[in-house]
């Protein structure tokens, strides 16, 4: 059994105060599987990266961290920036060249696989519509929800992912497109999980059957805020697949007091993955 990423690598540049912090891999669905190696899972990455010297730092990393990867390199820049300054992350800054057609990946799966993925742009969902494992997403991203009408939202959604992890903004927008609430909504899409993330304010979870909700009454200290949402969806990923892939009420509170625990750890230092892998400051010349 085995989690498998799918997607476009990049990496994140991080910045305070004009002055530059290091640079690691980014991206909702790679943090996720490196949170989920480092859990203990069997994770593989499957995409594209540049054909540059960003592309292969991204590689060299996964390769440290045992990551199995198929990888295609391309004319693609991954560069990336996020400002990290007073708590206020991800300002995104600089440019990413796309190639003139987006990639679809060849993706062998087995039926006990996982699929990760951070979006629902055509060419993932055919990359993954025809396998016949469990599909999982996180959108933390509004960007590609906006100009997408209510018909192509649930066509893109319904029926290939069971479960869907989603911040309070992008929830909002699909809220308004589809105007219901959220325990129908996860009826409508077919749905075993659907959660909605309020940053330090706390999480709802809801199935068709259950609707559970917590608040964070002692928010952390956070140094930055930038890989909380992937490190809490990991957790709940790993105990998913420890539990038989049930899902209960007792599953759900489990799933957030070790997720409150882990995100805790996550938060204290700049870097979505610097609990894991710190942040790296020199750049090679290419």
């Amino acid at each position: 059994m085995k989690c498998i990423g799918v997607g476009e690598l990049v990496v994140d540049y991080y910045y305070k105060k004009n002055k530059f912090l290091g640079r690691m891999n980014g991206k909702s669905f790679q943090n996720i599987c490196i949170n989920l190696k480092y859990l203990g899972q069997n994770v593989k990455i499957i995409g594209s990266v540049g054909n540059d010297e960003t592309g292969t730092f991204a590689l060299n990393n996964l390769e440290k961290l045992q990551v199995e990867t198929e990888i295609k390199r391309n004319t693609l820049i991954t560069n990336r920036i996020y400002v990290v300054d007073n708590l206020h992350h991800l300002e995104w800054q600089g440019k990413r060249y796309y190639q003139n057609k987006a990639e679809i990946y060849e993706i062998k799966a087995e039926k006990d696989d996982i699929i990760i993925v951070d979006n629902i742009k055509s060419n993932i969902k055919k990359s993954i519509q025809n396998l016949s494992c469990e599909k999982v997403i996180d959108i933390g991203s509004a960007r590609s929800l906006i100009y997408l009408k209510k018909e192509q939202l649930i066509e893109r959604v319904k029926g290939i992912f069971t479960i869907i992890n989603i911040n309070e903004k992008a929830y909002n927008i699909i809220k308004g497109k589809i105007k219901i609430e959220a325990q129908e909504l996860c009826k409508l899409l077919n749905l075993k999980l659907l959660i909605i993330t309020y940053g330090a304010k706390g999480i709802s979870y809801y199935t068709p059957t259950i609707k559970k909700e917590y608040q964070i009454k002692k928010p952390y200290k956070e140094e930055d805020a930038t890989g909380a949402g992937d490190a809490f969806f990991s957790i709940l990923i790993n105990e998913y697949i420890k539990k038989d892939r049930k899902i209960t009420e007792e599953f759900l509170d489990t799933c957030f007091q070790l997720g409150h625990q882990y995100v805790k750890k996550v938060v204290q230092t700049s870097g979505a993955l610097s609990h894991i892998l710190p942040l790296q400051r020199e750049i090679e010349k290419e």
